[in-house]
């Protein structure tokens, strides 16, 4: 059996009430544009229903990180965000080849 490296991603989304339908619907819109990426082996929408407005949303990409993440990124994070302390998402910008820009807000 030949083992291949991949790269996982979960993407944490915390919705406000009342656009849970309009947020599902552009998760929908970015798991489409995911699944024709090359490097696409699955994906996913999780919502717990202790906590109806938290989405967690997972990939799995064949490949390594340094390979996948080419396009131009913007980080956007609270800076009273209770789930991330703000200094972790600091000197990312090495991973992002397209370039990787950090917004706290």
């Amino acid at each position: 059996m030949t083992r291949r490296a991949t790269t996982s991603l979960s993407l944490h989304y915390q919705v406000k009430p009342g656009q849970k339908e309009e947020v599902l619907v552009e998760i929908k819109g970015v798991l489409d544009l995911c699944a024709k990426e090359p490097e696409f082996i699955m994906a996913f929408v999780h919502e717990t229903p202790d906590r109806p407005n938290e989405f967690v949303f997972y990939e799995l990409l064949a490949g390594k990180i340094e390979r996948i993440l080419i396009i131009p990124t913007v980080m956007i994070q609270g800076g009273s965000d209770f789930c991330d302390e703000p200094s972790s998402s600091e000197g990312f910008d090495r991973y992002f080849d397209g370039g990787y820009r950090r917004l706290l807000l």
